[in-house]
């Protein structure tokens, strides 16, 4: 699935030798032609550039998102792009291959303005030297992971693999930048596809974007260890603070308890009751825990869940929407297959089902559509009072499963002295 990513600068001309066949794309004979314009030379202007491209066939739909996206750029030539409704539909149907490295860079800009704007210029290189010049406790599990990441792709396949240095200086430079963070895994697969699209620098703020201003506390901790929170522990967590009225402080979403993913996965589950009360009931009635299968949905953003095809498409727009795009999606995903899950009548068929099911999704178009059509209305605000309501209950749950626990441990305490053991030697003594 990832051996022919493309990992390109925003310069490098596209080529088709980057994609394999059976994922071009572009299927048709005109967009054939459409990915060949692209690769010639840019010395004609964006307009001359759309002027020929509307005179190829507008049948195939990628093709008409292209001529779209060659006028809204044109127009944006000599100013930034701004948040408006042309460029909100242009986003979620999905960016052209040749523009998605600028566009990505201009979303990750745009979230992360205020946050750069108080920095030095060379704060990336400054975090890089610091991470050459001082041990860190994260280093050798960023190791680690480097190999793990996505191995089938051929930017991580191996240590001598371009992508792999790349990478190690985004999570470090990231690691000391967020110390309470540091590096947990999860973060080496955002990275990762972030950089198959942008620089070093870019896909280092790009990972700040998704976890310091788009997602809610306690996403990640440093293990993961918090991922079996709900389940095994009961640390009580101090910071709950999902917003305020300036830049996001939203960090905790990947530290300590992971309790920020335990609310949205109560907080998606509610929505899937609303959205598809079929599917919810039948689930309900087999006893399957759906959060089995999308708590890592919303942990890596879809990685290693969808086809590459869609899960840029998917990116494109939450980088531009930020995670209520995450909740669309994870939606769809049910809803497109919802006819496939009622047909099965035992749990362990289920399960097996949640698997697989997503990378049998093809029609990318017919998913956008369930997204952006079938899940409407999708307030924002809805999704953030059920996060406030969750993240109170969730609270009170570990409170309480925290006071059991200390109980625990001074019965235990008290009755030290009925553990102690003694040798066969002392007792015949």
């Amino acid at each position: 699935l990832w051996t022919c990513l493309p990992s390109l600068p925003p310069s490098f001309p596209p080529s088709l030798s980057l994609f394999p066949p059976s994922r071009s794309f572009y299927s048709s004979s005109s967009s054939s032609l459409f990915l060949s314009f692209y690769s010639s030379s840019s010395s004609s202007s964006p307009q001359v550039r759309a002027l020929d491209l509307c005179s190829l066939s507008l049948t195939d739909p990628e093709v008409s998102v292209g001529v779209k996206w060659e006028n809204y750029l044109s127009s944006t030539m000599n100013r930034d792009m701004v948040h408006c409704p042309e460029l909100k539909a242009l986003m979620r149907s999905g960016v052209p291959h040749v523009h998605r490295s600028k566009v990505w860079r201009w979303c990750v800009s745009y979230h992360t303005r205020k946050f750069r704007d108080s920095l030095a210029p060379n704060y990336y290189e400054t975090l890089l030297g610091v991470a050459r010049d001082k041990p860190n406790p994260a280093s050798k599990q960023i190791e680690l992971d480097l190999l793990r990441t996505l191995p089938n792709n051929k930017h991580y396949s191996s240590p001598g693999a371009d992508g792999i240095q790349k990478l190690r200086n985004v999570l470090l430079a990231f690691s000391w930048r967020n110390p309470d963070i540091g590096y947990c895994q999860g973060l080496n697969r955002l990275a990762a596809i972030a950089l198959l699209y942008l620089d070093q620098e870019d896909a280092f703020w790009c990972l700040i974007t998704i976890v310091e201003v788009f997602m809610p506390q306690d996403y990640y901790t440093k293990t993961l260890l918090g991922s079996q929170v709900h389940y095994y522990t009961t640390t009580i967590p101090l910071l709950y603070h999902y917003y305020t009225t300036t830049i996001p402080l939203l960090y905790h979403y990947y530290t300590n308890t992971l309790l920020g993913s335990q609310v949205d996965q109560r907080v998606f589950k509610d929505l899937l009751s609303e959205k598809l009360p079929r599917l919810h009931a039948h689930f309900d009635l087999y006893k399957v825990d759906s959060s089995l299968i999308t708590f890592n949905w919303f942990l890596v953003l879809f990685v290693d869940s969808v086809n590459s095809d869609l899960l840029f498409k998917i990116w494109d727009a939450f980088l531009y929407e930020g995670p209520k795009i995450i909740f669309r999606f994870a939606l769809a995903l049910f809803k497109y297959k919802e006819e496939e899950f009622l047909k099965l009548q035992d749990s362990m068929a289920i399960f097996k089902y949640l698997r697989y099911f997503t990378i049998t999704i093809l029609d990318w178009r017919k998913l956008m559509s369930i997204a952006f059509v079938d899940m409407n209305p999708f307030p924002l605000r809805q999704i953030l009072n059920r996060r406030t309501f969750h993240l109170e209950k969730v609270r009170l749950e570990l409170t309480e499963l925290e006071a059991i626990r200390q109980t625990f441990l001074r019965e235990r305490d008290t009755h030290a002295d009925a553990r102690a053991l003694c040798s066969d030697d002392e007792e015949d003594n």
